[in-house]
């Protein structure tokens, strides 16, 4: 068997060789890390700038809705008036045509009973003649 004895400058050639090739190993991956990263956050960027658009768009819209919310408080408050007076309307509709009914029924009685005092007093004065 060969013995290797090693010496002192051969031993740090070798260290200095594994340390060179652990460094390339370490930037190899570490270029292709790079590599990966930068289309991720290429993207990241487009869709944080698609984000603020979305954020703008959505203020937006909500100013939009809160311009139409007002504006239908303002219809709803006129249509509340416009019930309001339609009741008040309704309640006098009701307190004239209960003023009205009573006298009126009182009066289609009185003349049902006219009508079926004249029926009779007919059927009397036929049946008499009949008689006769």
């Amino acid at each position: 068997m060969l013995a290797v004895t090693l010496m002192g400058a051969e031993v740090n050639l070798i260290l200095a060789s594994i340390g060179v090739f652990a460094l390339l190993v370490v930037c190899f991956y570490l270029i292709r890390l790079i590599r990966e990263l930068i289309p991720t956050l290429r993207q990241v960027r487009r869709t944080i700038r698609e984000l603020e658009r979305t954020i703008q768009n959505s203020q937006e819209i909500i100013y939009n809705l809160k311009s139409i919310s007002r504006t239908l408080d303002k219809e709803v408050a006129d249509a509340q008036g416009i019930v309001d007076s339609a009741r008040g309307i309704v309640d006098q509709v009701r307190l004239v045509t209960s003023t009205i009914t009573k006298p009126i029924a009182a009066l289609c009685n009185v003349l049902m009973g006219v009508g079926y005092g004249m029926k009779y007093l007919l059927k009397r004065d036929s049946y008499e003649e009949e008689q006769v």
